[in-house]
Formats: C-alpha cells, structure tokens, sequence
C-alpha cells in the first residue's frame, strides 16, 4: 500500500514537471513569435531591443528576493519596488498592465496636446516674425524713394578756370 502512493506521488511529480516543461515551452514560443514581427503595440522594434525583450522576458538570469531565479521583469518590478523604491514608475506599470488601452489612450492624449501646443507657438512665433517683418517692410517703404522723377540742382564742378 504504501509502494502505490510513493508511485502514484512520483507519477503526480512527473506529470507536474512535464507540465512545467510544456508551459515554459510554449511560453517562450508565444514571446518569440509576438516579438518576430519587428513590431509591438504599433511601434517599430529594432534588432537590439527585440534581443532585449526576448531574454528579459525568458531567461532568469536574476536572483528574486526569495532566491529562486527570475527574468528581467520580475528583476526590475523587485528593484523599483523595494530597493530603489519608484513608485511613480510602478503605478505607471500597474495601470498599463490592467488597461493598456486606456494607458495608451491618455498617453496619445497628452501627445496629441503637446503637439498642439507646439504647433500653436510655432503659428505665433511665424505671426510675430511675420508682422514685425510687415512693419520693416512698411518702414522701408516711406524711406525708399519712389518711381515720381526726382528734381535735381545742377552744379558747376568743372574748373573754375575753365573757359566759358
């Protein structure tokens, strides 16, 4: 009796680790294939962060607080909450986390309004140069002679000495 819960136990182990095995596995692949497309959330990924993302993402290349080996991100979400603590930064993945869409939404919000911004200093800025450059312009125009015949004095600069 006891032989067959030691067997059973170690069948439950086995089928657990392969388990294990088959959701790393496929794990990875869906990280690899969301990553292939050179492209992540309608932005452009270069060979370099693709790279980055990839082995941040897979490979445990870091000791959590509890030992055990963890990848980038859970590297950083220990670092940024408990030793240099960034809250700002946490919340800000928190809430892209639990609503992308309405992340990036307020994201393209305040771009679209920093743009507008931008582009209405650079209107007034062109304005002002505009106006000032009329008034130059303008200024110009009352110094500069115009096309009415000009009335001259003539002079005698020849010799003095000069036969009439």
């Amino acid at each position: 009796m006891q032989e067959e819960i030691v067997a059973r136990q170690l069948a439950e182990q086995e089928q657990k680790k392969e388990q294990q095995t088959k959701a790393a596995q496929q794990y990875t692949d869906n990280v690899y294939n969301t990553l292939l497309t050179g492209e992540l959330g309608g932005l452009k990924l270069d060979k370099k962060i693709q790279s980055m993302l990839y082995s941040g993402l897979v490979q445990p290349n870091y000791n959590s607080i509890s030992g055990k080996p963890t990848n980038m991100l859970g590297h950083l979400l220990e670092k940024y909450q408990f030793v240099e603590p960034r809250h700002d930064l946490i919340a800000e993945a928190l809430w892209l986390l639990s609503d992308p869409d309405g992340y990036k939404g307020r994201v393209r919000e305040q771009g679209s309004k920093q743009a507008t911004e931008k582009t209405v200093r650079m209107l007034k800025t062109e304005e002002a140069r505009k106006n000032s450059s009329t008034a130059r312009d303008d200024e110009y125009e009352e110094r500069r002679p115009s096309n009415k015949p000009q009335r001259t004095i003539s002079r005698n600069t020849g010799n003095i000495f000069r036969k009439f």
